[in-house]
């Protein structure tokens, strides 16, 4: 089965609405440059593994912080609460987002 692309402006923002209401985890995602933390919060994270303890997490290959995390090889995932706003929001200043294709 082929999806068709979306191509009426009404259908893709009700697809858009639709999924705004899916919930889904949110991790706080950190590495240090020198000492300097950099960090994002994520919503496409997931446990893939107990033993030794794995997560995946998706940053766009423009990303700072991936640039960094590939530089030292190191870096911190955290998972928060709805109301857990300061650990995700301290020192952060916020980007413009990509538009969505």
């Amino acid at each position: 089965m082929t999806a068709a692309p979306i191509s009426d402006t009404s259908a893709r923002q009700a697809f858009r609405d639709a999924m705004a209401t899916v919930a889904s985890p949110v991790a706080m995602v950190t590495a240090m440059d020198g000492r300097h933390p950099h960090g994002t919060t994520v919503s496409a994270f997931a446990s893939l593994c107990p033993a030794p303890p794995m997560v995946l997490v998706s940053l766009d290959n423009r990303s700072h912080l991936l640039a960094i995390i590939r530089r030292t090889d190191r870096s911190s995932a955290r998972s928060s609460s709805a109301t857990d706003t300061d650990a995700s929001t301290a020192g952060l200043q916020p980007v413009a987002a990509p538009p969505c294709r």
